[in-house]
């Protein structure tokens, strides 16, 4: 994972929510960019990311289930997905640079099982909106895709 943010990236729009960000350990904000370079690589065969910034608060659904390691009617956060919008430059060889906008989003199910037992999806939907992408029931429907 990236040691250090690098100096074009802002989350602070999500810093106030980044505690419901835990499970993506050991540091969240890294983990969305290493993802986020993962999918312009995809996309662009040499494209490096060189400015990333969340520009609002991120949406998020979360579930609980019951724990048969805990008595009585406990509950444990069992699944999550978030979403937020964000703008970034990206450069590829041969194409320059990019600024583009979009909505990325993480859902995660089994966060209450062993790493090996959990599955996650990530949505990075290029010039789409929270409108369309941060939707309650859309981001219900991709979450509940994954326990299916």
């Amino acid at each position: 994972m990236t040691a250090t943010l690098p100096k074009n990236t802002d989350f602070s729009r999500l810093d106030d929510s980044k505690y419901m960000l835990n499970w993506l350990k050991p540091d969240p904000y890294a983990h969305i960019l290493d993802e986020v370079e993962s999918l312009l690589g995809d996309m662009a065969e040499g494209a490096q990311l060189a400015r990333f910034e969340a520009i609002a608060k991120a949406e998020f659904i979360t579930g609980a289930a019951s724990s048969a390691d805990v008595s009585g009617e406990n509950l444990v956060w069992a699944k999550s997905i978030f979403a937020f919008p964000f703008q970034l430059t990206v450069h590829a060889p041969g194409r320059g640079h990019d600024d583009l906008e979009g909505v990325y989003s993480k859902a995660a199910s089994g966060l209450h099982r062993p790493s090996g037992e959990q599955k996650s999806q990530v949505w990075f939907d290029l010039n789409g909106t929270m409108a369309e992408f941060g939707e309650f029931e859309l981001m219900k429907q991709r979450l509940l895709s994954l326990s299916a």
